[in-house]
């Protein structure tokens, strides 16, 4: 009823005359929007413009779940370039979108991870910046945000007391980096072990060229990931990292609630152990017992490159959008 009544207001209402003004000096042969269901965006008014001119235009979906969470369209594109399968879904169930307006495009968020050139310091330079040892496994503890886990410091005190009881070494010798939530950090102040990290200390974000390659870093030279829950599971599994979800009752609803862990579930590409188990299971991986490798690859062409591993979700984007701006400059 919302969106109708939505697509209803925007057709009764004129475009900006300065965004019509703007666009006809522009001449644009094409136009592509993102995300277009935000509050207080203007890209409502370039889309209403777009179509009040014959222009055609598009929309690039931001994020995961941004279909699903955010706003209706109150205005339909002419393409919809989504991620995967579920996203298309949601385009079709949600956004009410027209089934030949939707591409399955990829994911131009997550190509990062797909770049291997650059960004990667060797592993000795990583682990002395951060204050690790190169010889010595190291284990990746992922922080969830607070309506997650409001405190897991006592989370990751658990996994490392199961480690240094392991007869085996390799275990045993195990390094924690733990990266905490931005929004959560200050649960690892009194977090202190000989070989435990907290980097960076009040976490980040990776916004910029360089928190990336800090990030990748730390998942590049990780040989396991682990946490309670977080969308950074699924960096985790694009970066080919077995990655464990630790199962705890007080937490349970937060992991069946959520949209992301649920697709990686689903695609069986994520380890799942209760708190008492983690330990093994992280002492096989370090091991390099991985049977869900094979999965995590699968889940990483369903999920982000749905048109081969070795293909650009930007570059399939771009190809699309000149193919729209030939058509409309041949009319």
């Amino acid at each position: 009823m919302a969106g109708w009544f939505l697509e209803a207001f925007e057709a009764r209402t004129p475009a900006d005359p300065g965004i019509v003004d703007f666009i006809k000096q522009a001449a644009p042969d094409v136009m592509l929007l993102s995300p277009m269901n935000m509050r207080y965006g203007e890209d409502v008014d370039y889309a209403k413009a777009a179509k009040a001119m014959g222009l055609p235009f598009a929309i690039s979906t931001l994020s995961w779940d941004n279909l699903s969470t955010k706003g209706v369209f109150a205005i339909k594109p002419d393409r919809l370039f989504v991620w995967n399968q579920y996203q298309r879904a949601d385009g079709l169930e949600i956004q009410k979108v027209p089934a030949e307006r939707v591409v399955t495009a990829g994911s131009p968020f997550f190509d990062k991870w797909f770049d291997k050139t650059g960004g990667l310091q060797s592993r000795e330079d990583f682990c002395a910046r951060v204050g690790l040892d190169p010889a010595r496994k190291i284990l990746l503890y992922l922080g969830s945000s607070k309506n997650i886990a409001k405190d897991e410091a006592w989370v990751v005190a658990k996994i490392l007391k199961q480690l240094r009881a392991s007869s085996d070494p390799v275990v045993s010798g195990c390094q924690i980096l733990v990266r905490p939530h931005p929004a959560n950090a200050d649960v690892y102040a009194n977090t202190k072990a000989k070989g435990l990290v907290v980097y960076p200390k009040d976490g980040a974000l990776p916004e910029t060229l360089e928190q990336f390659a800090d990030m990748r870093n730390s998942f590049h030279h990780a040989d396991v990931a682990v946490n309670i829950n977080t969308s950074g599971m699924i960096d985790a599994v694009l970066a080919d990292l077995p990655t464990f979800a630790v199962r705890i009752g007080k937490y349970d609803y937060t992991q069946s609630d959520s949209k992301h862990f649920k697709y990686l579930e689903g695609g069986d590409a994520i380890y799942i152990r209760g708190e008492k188990e983690i330990g093994d299971g992280i002492g096989e991986a370090l091991n390099g017992h991985d049977p869900k490798a094979e999965h995590r690859r699968a889940f990483a062409q369903m999920f982000a490159r749905p048109q081969g591993l070795d293909r650009s979700a930007g570059d399939v984007i771009a190809e699309a959008v000149l193919t729209m701006a030939a058509a409309y400059r041949a009319r």
